[in-house]
């Protein structure tokens, strides 16, 4: 994770290199992603720049955990809410993390590009560990009072993992459905996807309906 050093900079030089390193994750993936080219387009010398991350692996690291903080930053108070229900919970964290994207494009395309890097041997451990968490907070959130008497099925895991990769497909489907092509999006510095609210909203219902009732 991230160094001493690296936490006493100002919040604007701590962005800057937090941005530039997204956009070079998402543009080449783990493997091909070069900390020699963020170094150069933040004009660092390579030797402070190891004085805020040890290796490329611990700002790949801190990057996955910064941009999951981001994204999930609506969900506490989305609970919180009186008398919310819980598919309207799933229903609006869906689109918030939609939304997320469209409004973030650089940290939406690393974190797709994340989500397809499970086969890299050397993030493998890191991968795995966002796909334990991501399914744990969902399950925690099933398990609370308000919710648990809700559903039918009472294995709050098995539902978790139902619902997060709901949100894996959800990418899929729209990409399928739009013909929208993610890697190109990417490339281009444009939102991974790029729908309207009434399009986003109107795939998210469907597949909210699908998870409550079956098809």
């Amino acid at each position: 994770m991230e160094l001493l050093t690296f936490q006493n900079l100002s919040p604007e030089r701590k962005e800057e290199i937090i941005q530039t390193s997204f956009a070079e994750f998402a543009l080449k993936g783990y493997e091909s992603a070069s900390l020699s080219e963020i170094i150069k387009r933040l004009g660092l010398a390579k030797g402070s720049f190891y004085r805020y991350f040890s290796s490329k692996k611990d700002l790949y690291a801190y990057l996955i955990q910064n941009a999951s903080e981001r994204r999930l930053s609506k969900l506490d108070n989305l609970i919180e809410q009186p008398g919310i229900d819980f598919f309207e919970v799933i229903r609006q964290n869906f689109f918030d993390k939609l939304k997320f994207d469209l409004e973030n494009p650089v940290i939406g395309g690393f974190l797709y590009r994340v989500m397809h890097e499970r086969d890299n041997n050397e993030v493998a451990d890191l991968i795995g560990g966002l796909y334990t968490s991501v399914i744990k907070i969902t399950q925690s959130i099933i398990e609370l009072d308000k919710f648990k008497k809700q559903l039918k099925i009472q294995d709050s895991e098995i539902v978790a993992f139902q619902v997060f990769h709901m949100q894996l497909w959800l990418y899929d489907y729209v990409a399928y459905k739009y013909k929208i092509d993610y890697h190109d999006n990417i490339k281009r510095g444009q939102p991974v996807l790029n729908l309207s609210d009434v399009e986003l909203n109107r795939v998210i219902d469907v597949s909210i309906s699908m998870l409550k009732n079956g098809i």
